[in-house]
């Protein structure tokens, strides 16, 4: 099964057990099916708490800027993900969309108070509140073996 024909809810599941550290993958799954705790799982992502940080790679912060869209979707490409991603966000008008690779970067960059990409099975993008620009950017790869994006 192509992890595009999964479910939301069967999204979110893939990147709790994948990402988040295995003795808070119970309550963030919790968390995040609940109306009124959704919100206090995407805090404690932007914070990095429940991250598992064997799987996180840092980006800098030439990706930061809403310009530098082109520059995550090549490095998104040179993953070889598919051409679909998942959007979560604490907006409720951004969350759980099913987006094209192009749209799906661009609303990323437009969530003001974070969001979380899913590229695929082992593959995500993380940014916190933009407020807090301290935050960098955070590319979760699951066998962290990433592959340079193409210069031109």
């Amino acid at each position: 099964m192509v992890w595009t024909d999964l479910s939301e809810n069967q999204i979110e599941e893939l990147f709790v057990k994948n990402f988040i550290l295995n003795e808070r993958v119970e309550r963030s799954l919790y968390e995040l099916h609940s109306l009124n705790k959704r919100r206090k799982f995407f805090e404690k992502i932007y914070d990095n708490s429940i991250l598992d940080q064997k799987n996180i790679i840092i980006l800098g912060d030439e990706f930061k800027s809403k310009f530098q869209s082109a520059m995550l979707i090549k490095l998104l490409i040179a993953q070889k993900i598919n051409e679909k991603c998942y959007l979560m966000s604490a907006m409720t008008e951004l969350d759980r969309l099913y987006l094209s690779l192009n749209d799906g970067v661009d609303r990323f960059l437009q969530c003001y108070f974070g969001a979380v990409l899913v590229c695929g099975e082992n593959l995500a993008l993380v940014h916190g509140e933009k407020a807090n620009a301290h935050r960098p950017f955070l590319l979760l790869a699951k066998n962290k073996k990433l592959r340079s994006a193409p210069t031109s």
